[in-house]
């Protein structure tokens, strides 16, 4: 009885958090994957429309300027444990969660499009 009510309580305490490390562990793949695909075709890709073109400069200052992600997640985390320790309602913390994970998960949008641009391409024809 006591291992099914500690379950239950790293359930309740740590899902949000685990879930968070995984959030900004996809984002991390996905920031790497769009970082080496720039540098192996220098910086361009097939396509250098307007859109393209502000992704890959978007892209190039977080990966030139990596603290600017440290405050997001500093706040991400606090928000989170903040609402653990008041014991907010569950529907109140997947509000909290999806709210705040919307820049990231754009982000990550920004990285994949820049990353699979080619395949985009060629798809099409």
């Amino acid at each position: 009885m006591h291992f099914l009510r500690a379950l239950k309580w790293i359930n309740r305490q740590g899902a949000f958090v685990g879930l968070l490390m995984l959030l900004l562990g996809a984002g991390a793949m996905a920031h790497l994957m769009a970082v080496e695909r720039l540098k192996m075709t220098g910086g361009q890709l097939a396509m250098m429309d307007e859109a393209n073109t502000s992704r890959v400069r978007f892209i190039g200052y977080i990966d030139g300027h990596a603290w600017v992600a440290l405050p997001y997640v500093a706040g991400f985390a606090t928000c989170l444990v903040w609402c653990e320790f008041r014991q907010a309602p569950r529907r109140s913390l997947w509000t909290v969660f999806m709210l705040l994970a919307v820049p990231a998960l754009c982000y990550m949008w920004v990285c994949l499009r820049v990353g699979t641009e080619l395949l985009r391409l060629r798809s099409i024809e």
